[in-house]
This record gives C-alpha cells, sequence and structure tokens, in this order.
C-alpha cells in the first residue's frame, strides 16, 4: 500500500474539524481547503510538487503533520 493511502486512511477514521485543530489553523474553512485539496490529490508525488502553500504550511511540511495521524 502506497504511504499517501495509509496516510488518507488513518484521516478518513478521524473528523475533519478534529484534524485542522491538530494541525494548529485558526481558520477552519482554510484548514478543510487544504485538507480536501490532499485528499483529492492524485498521489503523493503530485502533492509534494504541486507547489501548495497556505501561509500555514507547505506542501511537504502539511503532509509530514499529517503523517503523525
Amino acid at each position: 500500500m502506497k504511504i499517501e493511502n495509509i496516510i488518507k486512511s488513518n484521516i478518513s477514521t478521524v473528523s475533519k474539524n478534529k484534524i485542522v485543530v491538530q494541525l494548529g489553523y485558526t481558520s477552519n474553512k482554510k484548514a478543510l481547503i487544504a485538507l480536501n485539496k490532499f485528499i483529492d490529490s492524485k498521489d503523493l508525488y503530485t502533492w509534494l510538487h504541486s507547489g501548495y502553500f497556505d501561509f500555514k504550511y507547505t506542501a511537504v511540511n502539511f503532509f509530514k503533520k499529517l503523517c503523525k495521524f
């Protein structure tokens, strides 16, 4: 199983609101956008090279935080 599938599986068992709180976002709207973009990403390579940045995390740092779930 690919690492991104393991992470997606792990976070699917936790409420999205709990995830965004643990990620330290002050805006649930921005956090949910980031989380949904990750979930919808084609694969890990695409996510990591997407250039994603939301003034809190880059794509790489966002993924690192999600790995803690």
